[in-house]
């Protein structure tokens, strides 16, 4: 098991930042950690994202695990290790990018629709397979996903936040991967800035994600593989 792996299994979450003003992506990066957010992708589509990626791993240290998203080829995968990136995301599966990630030393988490493609996903190498995305399939789909791959270790991507992270956890899921429900727009519905009060948002949205985490891993019994 790779250290980025370890770390997201143990914290239970993913931080997916998809062009997030610096200031606001580096300060709640910086207090994530405390919150028990351990874990942060930067989509490689993002502005400036490979500085970003290469800030956080320093700032963060070696307790937190930082990765890129969006990982789409072999360039982007030597893009993505050049910066410093852990682990790479990627929106599909492709065995060749999976084996040269581990080969690289990184976790891989690449994404799966299907029973076929989770499958595929796995044996490949996988170190976690991206369920994606998740909000349009729900908790249930997850759950009957796990009945015949039992060994599949998912993380649900995509429309997921603090309103259904409790249920994605009870339905076997090791962690979660957030975006838009850390990072979305305002209550007004206007796009983050970088004043204090973006971040304080942020953070707000992190301690509701963090519980309920928590409570979807407090329920008895095996639920990860």
């Amino acid at each position: 098991m790779g250290e980025a792996e370890r770390i997201i299994r143990d914290c239970g979450v993913v931080a997916i930042a998809r062009s997030v003003p610096r200031g606001t992506l580096r300060a709640a990066a910086a207090a994530f950690p405390a919150l028990g957010i351990r874990a942060l992708e930067v989509t490689l589509e993002s502005p400036g994202a490979l500085a970003d990626i290469a800030w956080l791993r320093e700032r963060l240290g070696a307790e937190c695990a930082v990765g890129a998203g969006t990982v789409r080829s072999l360039a982007d995968l030597a893009k993505a290790r050049e910066a410093g990136a852990e682990f790479v995301v990627s929106p599909h599966f492709d065995a060749t990018l999976v084996r040269a990630a581990r080969e690289a030393g990184l976790d891989a988490l690449p994404g799966a629709f299907t029973p076929t493609e989770a499958l595929a996903a796995w044996q490949a190498g996988a170190s976690l397979v991206k369920l994606f995305p998740a909000g349009a399939l729900g908790p249930g789909y997850l759950r009957a996903l796990r009945e015949p791959l039992p060994d599949v270790p998912f993380v649900p991507t995509g429309g997921v936040g603090p309103g259904n992270a409790e249920a994605f956890l009870r339905a076997g899921a090791v962690a979660v991967a957030v975006g838009g429900g850390l990072f979305g727009p305002r209550e007004d519905g206007s796009p983050l800035g970088e004043g204090e009060d973006d971040v304080r948002l942020v953070l707000r949205r992190a301690e509701a994600l963090v519980a309920a985490v928590r409570r979807g891993r407090e329920e008895e019994g095996p639920r990860w593989p």
